[in-house]
């Protein structure tokens, strides 16, 4: 798509969703940020959501939430994004 455009990689911004997972979520966000860059054929991401601060199945008082967001974080720090925010969150998640 790019070429057909005349555009550079460095001129657009590519943004990328996925949900926690209920547990692993380190492997979890590995893998779904290497599907959508391998998805998106590029190299690196502009910016990471993660959908929701909890995994579809859990319930919103499972005290593995916060666990499972950290590893999720810290997982994104090592990876090819530039900018990563967890979406649908309130202050007392």
């Amino acid at each position: 798509m790019l070429p057909k455009y005349n555009l550079k990689r460095e001129e657009i911004f590519i943004t990328t969703k996925f949900s926690l997972a209920e547990k692993n979520n380190s492997e979890h966000t590995r893998k779904m940020v290497d599907e959508s860059l391998k998805n998106l054929r590029t190299e690196y991401l502009d910016l990471v959501l993660i959908h929701y601060p909890k995994a579809d199945i859990s319930k919103n008082n499972d005290p593995r939430n916060q666990e499972n967001r950290k590893d999720a974080y810290l997982e994104l720090e090592k990876l090819k994004g530039d900018h990563f925010n967890i979406m649908n969150t309130k202050y007392d998640q």
